[in-house]
């Protein structure tokens, strides 16, 4: 027959033991299960994408975190079936504790994990604080708890975004900025991923001694 596609001419094979029109609905059979299969596919290869983001952003934390950090982690990977759990009886959630800096009397909070991002940038912060995260890549969510900031928040916060991501070993990192208010989840993904706008971008390049000097609120 003609295949009105190509313009060629092809052989469909049929099967002798059934007549046109059932051999026709095997077909179609056939090409629904496969239109099916693409479908689900597709599907599949999204899910696997967003979870091999999600674990190169844990091994991103895994690499700045120290003890509590490391067992918020686990608890993450326990409460999402990663991981079994060694107790039985549920365990109470912990206080969550930031990593918190004063610089201009001003608190520059940290997150250092899922766990603690999510709390900082969708419980903790004020829609006017100032959100900063390296641009498209693994790192800490950072709030400068002000509505007004100067270019000595702005740089230390966007030093501490880049030292605690995983582009610590760069130069010139590049961080963007915006007020909470503009921070979005993303239906359908996990909250340690979110969305912005409004955002301005600054470039910085690590300085591991500046951050050591820094005060930290205990």
């Amino acid at each position: 027959i003609l295949n009105y596609y190509t313009n060629q001419i092809i052989t469909i094979n049929l099967d002798p033991k059934y007549d046109v029109i059932t051999n026709s609905q095997k077909y179609y059979k056939k090409y629904q299960k496969a239109k099916s299969a693409v479908h689900y596919i597709s599907e599949q290869i999204s899910k696997t994408k967003d979870e091999i983001e999600y674990f190169k952003v844990l091994l991103s934390q895994i690499n700045n975190c120290n003890i509590n950090d490391a067992i918020e982690i686990r608890d993450e990977l326990i409460e999402n079936k990663y991981l079994l759990s060694s107790n039985s009886k549920p365990q109470k959630k912990k206080r969550i504790e930031l990593l918190t800096y004063i610089v201009d009397d001003t608190y520059i909070s940290v997150g250092k994990n899922n766990i603690q991002n999510e709390y900082l940038t969708h419980k903790f912060a004020k829609p006017s604080d100032y959100w900063f995260h390296v641009k498209d890549a693994p790192g800490s969510h950072v709030v400068v708890h002000t509505d007004t900031l100067n270019e000595n928040l702005i740089r230390t916060a966007a030093l501490l975004s880049a030292n605690f991501s995983s582009l610590s070993q760069s130069s010139s990192i590049p961080v963007d900025y915006t007020q909470v208010r503009n921070i979005k989840k993303i239906p359908g993904k996990r909250n340690c991923f979110v969305t912005y706008t409004k955002q301005k971008t600054i470039y910085i390049d690590p300085d591991k001694n500046l951050i050591e000097s820094l005060q930290v609120k205990k």
